[in-house]
């Protein structure tokens, strides 16, 4: 029975990983795609704020205070989004770094047999002397890992949701600034140099 529970947490664990692997992805998209939005705005709004003339001064600040707003919208969406990709606090059941002390090893693969930690592998040896033993072992280690990773990825997905909120946040303001110019145009209170 508990090889199967500790193939299962194998699995699960597996999974976690590549959701890891889905949600960086969807962060590193995310942050692009807030990038260029924001980079169009900025010269778009540049654009705009040069090229429209008026006597209205609660007009044109409107139109500027909007389009400030929607850039800081944007740059926190790219913010979130770093912030969900930087976060990188995973735990693994097993890591190399036990059995290998040294932190840098020579290129020839075949040479790493020297610098194995045998103490550490002995002592694996000895504290599981039957298989059930270790199996137990792994499936306490395999559960904790899995706990620590769906916190990690529920971090990671916790600022993803931000930084989309924030994105679409400032996707839908655009269509006040164009309203208020279009406004501005039809009420005559806005010219184009």
């Amino acid at each position: 029975m508990e090889r199967y529970l500790l193939h299962e947490l194998r699995l699960q664990n597996n999974a976690e990983l590549d959701e890891k692997k889905s949600l960086d992805s969807k962060s590193s998209n995310i942050a692009g795609y807030s990038v260029t939005f924001t980079v169009l705005l900025f010269g778009f709004g540049s654009f705009l704020l040069e090229k429209i003339e008026t006597t209205n001064q609660i007009l044109f600040a409107s139109i500027t205070i909007i389009l400030i707003i929607c850039i800081f919208l944007s740059i926190f969406c790219v913010i979130c989004s770093v912030r969900a990709f930087r976060l990188q606090e995973y735990r693994y059941v097993l890591t190399e770094t036990k059995f290998f002390p040294e932190n840098s090893l020579p290129a020839d693969s075949d040479e790493w047999k020297k610098y194995l930690n045998t103490r550490e592998i002995q002592s694996w040896i000895d504290d599981f002397p039957k298989q059930e033993d270790y199996e137990d072992f792994m499936i306490r280690e395999h559960l904790v890992t899995l706990r620590y990773n769906v916190l990690a990825n529920n971090n990671k997905a916790t600022w993803i949701e931000r930084a989309q909120v924030l994105f679409i946040s400032a996707i839908c303001v655009i269509p006040s600034i164009l309203l208020i110019v279009l406004a501005g145009f039809l009420l005559e209170m806005l010219k184009v140099e």
